[in-house]
Order: C-alpha cells, then structure tokens, then sequence
C-alpha cells in the first residue's frame, strides 16, 4: 500500500499526516474535494531545540484521530521517516518519525543569477 504524505494547515495551524483516501462531497449545492487524514502530532520542541531547527520529529496518533481536512489545506508533500530516539529524561526510546521536506519552488528562486564560467 502506498501512502500519501502531506503537510497541511488546520484552524490556522499546520500539520503532518497520511491520506486514507480523497473524496468529492457536495454540501449546500456546492461541491467540496477533501481527504480523510491520520495527523501525526505536532513536532517536538524539545527535540527540535536540541537539534537547532533541523531535526523535526513527531509520533503517529492512534486511529481515533482521523480528520477530514479540505485539499486546498494541503500545502506540501513530505516523506516521513522512521527513527527511534531516547528523549531526555527518559530511560527508553521511542518510535518517532521525522518530516523530510523536498524544497519548493521558493527555494529554486533564492539561486538569484548564475554566471557562466570561461575556461
């Protein structure tokens, strides 16, 4: 089965989680596309203060936390990678997974002018 991961924006809060699967629904005679969404929690700011910014790690929420979500919410595609870590404080690691975003299109856009080279 392959999963579809995103990253998306909630009540003015953004999030991770998988696609169960997108739907069409219609509603007051307008139709509305949506996905049924597993969140994962939000990221860690103990991990992500120890680590600098660069280390954004979550855990999976159990089924009961499914959400219907509307697709213009969605703001990205992202890979979420399994790792185990032992959390300050705390004498066992735990199953965590972090966020792996591909850059978009704002960041092709910082490369400003490239200059060919005489050689």
């Amino acid at each position: 089965m392959t999963l579809t991961l995103l990253k998306f924006s909630l009540e003015g809060t953004e999030g991770h989680g998988e696609v169960r699967y997108f739907f069409r629904l219609s509603l007051s005679n307008t139709i509305h596309t949506a996905a049924l969404v597993l969140p994962y929690s939000p990221l860690d700011p103990n991990l992500l203060a120890l680590s600098h910014n660069t280390l954004y790690s979550c855990e999976r929420l159990p089924e009961a936390r499914l959400t219907v979500i509307n697709v213009k919410s969605i703001k990205s595609v992202v890979a979420m990678i399994p790792h185990k870590v032992k959390l300050p404080g705390r004498s066992f690691a735990e199953e965590r997974w972090f966020v792996v975003e591909k850059p978009g299109l704002d960041v092709a856009n910082m490369g400003g002018i490239v200059e060919s080279t005489l050689d």
